[in-house]
């Protein structure tokens, strides 16, 4: 059956997985494999969807052991990141006007030829005094939700649009909440992200594109993109892939917003219930992968930086 979310990423899976050299089969095979060894990790609450399993396969690179890492921090991030998913509920007032009148965060539907998927982060024209990053956070972690059983794509490209974003925005934007939002970034989403590119940024805004230069991986450092007009984002992206507000041939930021927003309040129920699954470290079997972000057990307090 057709549904808005359908319409919302189109995706290519089997040329997808013919143009990385694996077919059904095999992916179908290290899916099992992924969903056996869920059964012998007692902490975790329930396994994922075959489809979310095998996305990541492909944004891992096929690595068995490091799509079994995902699994455990997509739940592990649950109790780590509270000020995240404390959010993730739409039908929280202040969520609510977050997605309708401040922020935009959208997938757009088509993808390159190259099987990218082109996520468009915006602000609405709308100055909002509780501006609060972690709730625009939730919100991409909201859409990332229903997103991660569909879509199906070889990384991302990021387009940040700076034109409608409030001094009093940057202000509130720490080192902190960009931190986090890497982790989420690597760590929880498994973004393999081709590149960023920046458009409409006031002279005020280029204090986060300095502090993102320090966080982010040295390869993504050669991947960010600033451009001074939005012709010069057409030798990177085609048009017939841009919403209407760049130029492009898609459905405006706002009509897709609108559909976003639908489907979470269609799905507000399940997001909720999301929210509650944690993991039992007390039945964990071996400790989480230590890292530069979290340590042993997910220690959070090397990231109090501000």
């Amino acid at each position: 059956m057709d549904t808005n979310l359908d319409r919302l990423l189109i995706i290519h899976r089997e040329k997808l997985l013919e143009s990385l050299g694996k077919t059904e089969n095999e992916i179908n095979e290290d899916v099992n494999i992924i969903l056996e060894w869920f059964k012998t990790q007692k902490h975790l609450p329930e396994p994922l969807s075959r489809h979310a399993i095998a996305r990541w396969l492909v944004l891992t690179k096929f690595s068995i052991e490091r799509t079994k890492q995902l699994c455990d921090m997509y739940y592990t991030s649950r109790s780590l990141f509270r000020d995240v998913y404390d959010c993730c509920d739409i039908e929280q007032p202040e969520q609510k006007l977050c997605i309708e009148k401040v922020f935009y965060y959208i997938p757009l539907p088509k993808q390159t030829r190259d099987f990218y998927r082109v996520d468009v982060v915006a602000f609405q024209d709308f100055e909002y005094e509780n501006y609060n990053p972690y709730r625009m956070l939730a919100q991409v972690h909201m859409i990332y939700e229903l997103a991660m059983h569909k879509d199906f794509e070889a990384g991302d490209i990021v387009i940040i649009d700076f034109k409608h974003i409030r001094k009093s925005y940057v202000l509130k934007t720490t080192p902190t909440s960009l931190k986090v939002l890497n982790i989420f970034l690597e760590k929880i989403w498994a973004s393999r992200v081709k590149g960023i590119h920046f458009i409409n940024v006031p002279t005020y805004a280029e204090t986060l594109i300095k502090i993102a230069r320090t966080i982010l991986k040295k390869k993504l450092l050669n991947r960010l993109y600033v451009h001074s007009n939005i012709e010069n984002l057409y030798e990177y992206l085609p048009r017939e892939i841009l919403p209407k507000d760049f130029g492009g041939d898609e459905k405006s930021l706002a009509e897709l917003n609108e559909l976003w927003k639908s489907e979470l309040e269609k799905n507000s129920e399940r997001l909720k219930h999301l929210q509650k699954l944690t993991v039992n470290n007390s039945l964990r079997t071996e400790p989480l992968i230590n890292s530069d972000y979290l340590g042993y057990y997910g220690n959070f307090k090397k990231l109090d930086v501000d």
